[in-house]
């Protein structure tokens, strides 16, 4: 994604992630935080409280 905000001479921006897709949006914004304006993780599993699972 960084080489794409590069490619694009983007600076910085506002990064969604859904599931897995929050997940590395978290891990952009740990390894390049000075690119990442916003971010929002979506149904990532570490939103997820006990009351979300199932018990059999």
């Amino acid at each position: 994604m960084v080489a794409v905000l590069d490619y694009l001479g983007i600076d910085g921006a506002d990064v969604y992630g859904t599931s897995m897709g929050g997940r590395l949006a978290q891990q952009l914004e740990a390894r390049h935080p000075h690119r990442v304006r916003a971010l929002r993780a979506a149904r990532h599993p570490v939103d997820r409280t006990a009351s979300d699972a199932t018990v059999s």
